[in-house]
């Protein structure tokens, strides 16, 4: 006869086999409970890590906005201080140029092989009665003298050019309206050997004489007619039925020429 079980003796049997069952699920359970809990935990670094980012590039932005705010401003007083280093260059231009209105420059005249052998004095006096018509004495004659050449001309250098200051204004501008009649005339007539062209210009500063070049270029691009200066100013003309231009600055001809 088969010996039957007891109900509690075959619970005891089913748990038995069932903790065996479970041992396993539970070891995994265990491991899986392990994994989540190291997961969670780099999940709240991530997230600390995450939050510190945030801050550092919401302080780095605000920063960036003041920087752009400051960079502003600096370009702001930089721009300002630009335009008045700019006005005060042409305040001084002027001023300097102002000083110059007494003056004009000769240029062709040969230069002698030492300083002390001409009297420029006598040069200008000597063109204004054989060439212009014009009585000048001594007395009209503030200074005058040779111009240093400068060192940087490249090329064939030119005669150094004769500058004189007159003592009265006036007499200034009776000479130099009046070196159109100097156009067929040479040093030759003068009595040197060389036959150079005399040309009376106004005594003109650096920053003008620089001007005055780029006029010539822009002259000689645009196929204009006319360029000449008076009291110190620069202008440029098309043709006779054009109007003069008072050339100012760069910027001008560029508009020009564009």
């Amino acid at each position: 006869m088969p010996e039957y079980l007891t109900a509690d003796q075959l619970k005891q049997i089913l748990d038995e086999k069932l903790d065996q069952k479970l041992i396993p699920l539970n070891l995994k359970v265990s491991e899986l409970s392990t994994k989540l809990e190291d997961a969670m935990q780099f999940i709240d670094l991530a997230n600390s890590k995450y939050e510190e980012v945030i801050t550092k590039l919401n302080s780095h932005e605000i920063a960036r906005i003041e920087i752009q705010e400051e960079n502003k401003i600096l370009r702001s007083a930089l721009q300002q201080t630009e335009s008045q280093v700019l006005q005060f260059k042409n305040s001084y231009n002027d001023l300097e140029q102002y000083s110059r209105r007494e003056c004009v420059e000769i240029q062709g005249i040969p230069a002698p092989d030492h300083p002390t052998k001409e009297s420029t004095n006598d040069i200008v006096m000597k063109i204004a009665s054989k060439f212009m018509d014009i009585d000048i004495t001594e007395k009209d004659i503030s200074v005058s003298h040779r111009l240093p050449v400068n060192k940087g001309y490249k090329g064939n250098r030119p005669e150094p050019a004769i500058i004189v200051k007159f003592v009265r204004r006036d007499t200034k501008v009776a000479f130099y309206r009046a070196r159109s009649k100097l156009k067929n005339k040479t040093t030759r007539d003068l009595g040197y050997q060389a036959a150079n062209g005399i040309y009376i210009n106004e005594s003109l500063t650096e920053m003008n004489k620089a001007l005055f070049k780029c006029c010539l270029k822009t002259k000689k691009d645009l196929n204009y007619k006319y360029i000449w200066t008076s009291n110190g100013r620069i202008y440029l003309r098309k043709n006779e039925e054009s109007h003069r231009i008072y050339i100012k600055n760069e910027g001008q001809l560029t508009k020009l020429l564009s």
